[in-house]
């Protein structure tokens, strides 16, 4: 039996993540790139809702403890400098494990995205973006504009069709009972 080397470790959460942003709709994925004298893990580009191109460095870290605030920091120089000469648009550390407090605060205060790997694996099952999309589609059709409302009755009946007694109030929390 062979014992993965950190770097084996590495390369198996780069390509994870990798394969989870191409499915995500990354038009570029890069691993491993140098960019301004820096070594990225993914450089990506990802359309966003507004179809303009977000520019994204991503660190990996797959470390056997939580990332400190130290491992934050260093992230965060990196990528303030890569922000602050026009070459990315956002920094992400995505972890295996988890991340400090201090971590957090320190990514928080400089504008870095730290997040899971289960979060970003959770980006896949997300339907937000979609039901955000219809509830726009929605909004702007002429069936929304003309303030047109369905309302919504249900009755229960047995199995020979015979009605029985009406629900009354909302029908969410008439199912929740």
């Amino acid at each position: 039996m062979r014992i993965m080397s950190t770097i084996d470790k590495g390369k198996i959460l780069e390509d994870e993540v990798r394969d989870i942003y191409i499915e995500l709709g990354a038009i570029k994925v890069e691993p491993n790139i140098m960019i301004d004298g820096n070594r990225i893990d993914l450089y990506i580009e990802m359309p966003s809702l507004d179809k303009t191109i977000m520019r994204v460095a991503v660190d990996c870290k797959n470390y056997a403890t939580n990332i400190g605030k130290q491992v934050a920091v260093d992230c965060c120089n990196v990528f303030t400098a890569l922000k602050n000469n026009n070459k990315i648009d956002k920094g992400i550390i995505l972890t295996s494990l988890g991340y400090t407090a201090d971590a957090k605060t320190v990514a928080d205060a400089h504008g870095v995205s730290i997040k899971l790997l289960t979060e970003l694996r959770g980006a896949l099952i997300d339907l937000s973006p979609h039901l955000d999309k219809l509830i726009t589609q929605y909004e702007d059709s002429d069936l929304f504009k003309k303030k047109c409302y369905i309302e919504q009755r249900a009755s229960l009946s047995n199995f020979d069709g015979a009605a029985l007694t009406p629900i009354k109030g909302d029908l969410f929390q008439y199912l929740l009972k």
